[in-house]
């Protein structure tokens, strides 16, 4: 399967409630294939979302991440701040 969007490497910058998901500050992941587009940006979903992590690429770009309650999605997505689309979302193996 081949991915046909950018591959990001984000690294975690704060959390909150995110502990059942085994993410933590510091901790560094990486994004895979779109999953769905939302009706919603990023920024705009900062004040719905209780569990939730912030994490940044190495461009500076600014993300989300969390769980959605969504069909398409199974586990963590990243979703930009500035975006109203979601992405897989691994942990970054080393």
């Amino acid at each position: 399967m081949s991915i046909a969007y950018p591959v990001n490497q984000l690294s975690i910058i704060s959390v909150v409630a995110m502990e059942a998901y085994h993410v933590s500050p510091g901790s560094m992941w990486t994004t895979g294939n779109l999953l769905f587009r939302s009706d919603r940006c990023g920024q705009d979903l900062l004040v719905q979302i209780h569990n939730l992590a912030h994490a940044v690429a190495r461009d500076g770009r600014k993300y989300l991440v969390y769980a959605p309650d969504h069909p398409k999605a199974h586990g963590l997505v990243s979703k930009p701040l500035d975006s109203h689309y979601c992405f897989e979302l691994f942990p970054l193996r080393s």
